[in-house]
């Protein structure tokens, strides 16, 4: 189990899960408080963030392998396959893809932005290429305000 959490970075899917919440209350519009919408947008962080950081440490691993703060990672360390780190991955990614769509597309295809933003572009371009790679790299991390502002408002932009 406690591979699995190092795996999904449970410890930053809190601080997701919390910016997403807090994004959500700032997008109710008032009204009845609605409990099943609320826990869908939960879910919907929860196992977006975690598939796509389980993506990106099977995406590094080899690298992660190499450095002293990151080898003794669950795939570096042979705990976890990178096999099956993909595979947790896109699991986690078509349940919040569902649990989205239960919402709204705008939540859906925020976070689908937000997951090819960090383990597309991020991951693989920005933070390789670029000796400040994680400045453009924060933009995936302030997304969850959005998402949860658009599962409760139904809009990106106002």
């Amino acid at each position: 189990m406690k591979s699995f959490l190092i795996l999904t970075k449970n410890e930053i899917v809190v601080f997701v899960l919390i910016s997403g919440a807090l994004g959500y209350a700032l997008g109710f519009q008032g009204g009845p408080i609605l409990l099943a919408p609320i826990f869908a947008s939960l879910a919907t962080l929860y196992f977006m963030s975690a598939g796509s950081f389980a993506i990106n440490q099977a995406q590094e691993s080899a690298i992660d392998g190499l450095m002293p703060r990151t080898e003794n990672r669950p795939i570096p360390m042979g705990k976890i396959s990178r096999r099956s780190a993909f595979a947790i991955g896109f699991a986690f990614l078509v349940l919040g893809t569902l649990c989205s769509l239960f919402l709204n597309l705008r939540v859906t295809a925020v976070s689908w932005l937000t997951v090819f933003l960090y383990n597309g572009v991020y991951t693989m371009y920005w933070k390789r290429r670029l000796s400040f790679g994680a400045v453009p790299g924060a933009l995936p991390g302030a997304l969850p305000v959005v998402i949860g502002y658009a599962a409760s408002s139904g809009v990106v932009f106002t």
